[in-house]
């Protein structure tokens, strides 16, 4: 079975400074991108209370990605069209 993280860890994982103010940062973003589909978690998107959200390894290493775009200001409809790209391309 491959392992998955929470929300919390892909954050933690993500964060350069593992500062509180920048997990919640990037948990923020995290989420914001789930709830658009540039990220798809493992299982449901839409949790409810109480259930983390879980991201297989190949999303952290994407939202790593996505952080970098989104620094020079990419936005996340053309992040949606590169994550449809790459799966087009896995296929």
């Amino acid at each position: 079975m491959t392992r998955t993280y929470t929300l919390k860890e892909v954050a933690t994982i993500l964060s350069a400074t593992k500062t509180r103010e920048e997990i919640e940062r990037i948990a923020r973003q995290v989420r914001h991108w789930t709830l658009s589909g540039v990220l798809e978690p493992a299982g449901e998107k839409h949790t409810g209370t109480g259930r983390s959200r879980r991201y297989p390894a190949d999303e952290i290493r994407f939202a790593a990605w996505l952080m970098e775009l989104a620094r020079y200001g990419v936005t996340v409809s053309i992040m949606l069209c590169l994550r449809y790209a790459f799966a087009d391309a896995r296929s």
